[in-house]
């Protein structure tokens, strides 16, 4: 019902009231806003916006998140970079009553060779990660048929509801993944067939 819809709504933790942006220079207390390739920590019991235009696009070496503060990403397509995502606050994605709708994407840029423990987004003490997002009944499938190098159709076993926009990974079909051996493929679909079992994606 609308009520209900503008009660979830005003739940959304990227619409709350006390929130600081990013990208505002009075969030880092006066002292810039965090530039690409530093070390950054959030300021104690805070909560921190970030919005499609707050982030560098050259990415973070690290971004800790303080016990009492939390990270919130709005509802609108947000790309990050970063190797070290230390989270001892929160870090908030939605809610289960106000999933996200835009694509976010969170990429981490250790190398295969590093072997630090903190590589990549790791929870520690307290640290919470609550991601929502739209949901999709079908989140992995099986091809149909063999995908040859180079192939803009990918046909599935089974039908999905995912639409052009999405990115999906065809996994290696090797033993084990190994450095210098990465056949992982990442595209990006253009269009779906009616039946939803046909993929036509973006060429390497």
């Amino acid at each position: 019902t609308p009520d209900n819809f503008t009660e979830s709504r005003a739940t959304c933790p990227h619409l709350q009231s006390d929130l600081t942006d990013w990208h505002s220079s009075a969030t880092w207390g006066g002292g810039g806003v965090p530039t690409a390739l530093t070390n950054v920590v959030l300021p104690n019991a805070t909560k921190v916006l970030v919005s499609s235009c707050s982030l560098d696009p050259r990415g973070y070496l690290s971004i800790t998140i303080p016990e009492g503060s939390k990270l919130i990403f709005a509802d609108a397509p947000i790309f990050l970079r970063v190797k070290d995502l230390i989270i001892r606050g929160t870090l908030q994605l939605g809610s289960s009553t106000c999933p996200l709708h835009s694509p976010v994407s969170i990429s981490f840029t250790a190398e295969k060779t590093e072997t630090a423990y903190s590589n990549g987004a790791t929870a520690r003490d307290r640290g919470a990660i609550r991601m929502h997002g739209t949901r999709n009944d079908i989140t992995w499938t099986r091809l149909d048929a063999t995908l040859l190098r180079g192939a803009a159709h990918v046909l599935l076993q089974d039908p999905v509801g995912w639409g052009p926009g999405d990115e999906i990974i065809v996994a290696t079909s090797l033993y084990k993944d190994l450095v210098g051996t990465d056949q992982n493929e990442r595209r990006v679909i253009e269009a779906v067939s009616a039946d939803g079992r046909t993929l036509i994606v973006n060429r390497p």
